[in-house]
């Protein structure tokens, strides 16, 4: 407790929380809680879920124009294979696929899971 009313304070995570939050989300495929819980446990921050979903939603936009570039390559080729599996990615509604995109004459692939 304290005497004296905390004042909130804004903080912000620096970029190589925001790239560990990344990682542990996209490469390690944990959840939100078992990011936070790491997090925590590793550095002692504490962040929300509306927190990790505002760092993934800016690093996206970070990573779009690369995206679309690769697309564009892949796209210039003489030809571009496609493939989609039926594999269930998600037990939800929304998103259940999956999908690859690559060129013939380059190694730059395109996975997309729903």
């Amino acid at each position: 407790m304290s005497g004296l009313p905390i004042s909130p304070k804004l903080v912000s995570l620096g970029p190589n929380v925001c790239q560990f939050i990344c990682y542990l989300n996209v490469i390690l495929n944990l959840s939100f809680e078992k990011t936070r819980g790491l997090i925590k446990d590793l550095a002692d921050i504490e962040v929300s879920d509306g927190e990790i979903s505002n760092v993934l939603a800016k690093q996206s936009k970070l990573l779009l124009p690369h995206y679309y570039q690769l697309l564009d390559n892949i796209r210039a080729g003489p030809a571009s294979h496609y493939d989609e599996t039926s594999w269930q990615v998600q037990k939800e509604e929304q998103g259940r696929f999956a999908w690859v995109m690559t060129g013939t004459k380059s190694q730059e692939t395109i996975f997309r899971l729903g």
